[in-house]
């Protein structure tokens, strides 16, 4: 699994989606919504391309929250999307 594949799904379940792998693919729901059936090999190196359109429809049909985990700053007194 690519880096960006294990950074979705460690934001997927750090807030509080549904999760289940097969062979074939990956189902997630958000808590409120719809699953979202993902092919599991889009989550392999080499597929990040493919990968981050599949992320955009996630952050906007599912309301996924991305940079994920965001920076917390002092000065704006809470979180904003992380800084790179």
């Amino acid at each position: 699994m690519g880096e960006l594949g294990t950074a979705i799904l460690n934001a997927m379940r750090d807030q509080g989606w549904l999760v289940s792998i097969n062979e074939v693919f990956v189902l997630a729901a958000p808590a409120s919504g719809p699953a979202a059936g993902i092919p599991v090999q889009l989550f392999e190196q080499g597929e990040e391309r493919r990968l981050r359109v599949v992320l955009l429809n996630l952050i906007v049909t599912h309301g996924l929250q991305w940079p994920w985990p965001p920076d917390h700053r002092e000065e704006v007194h809470g979180e904003v999307p992380r800084s790179e």
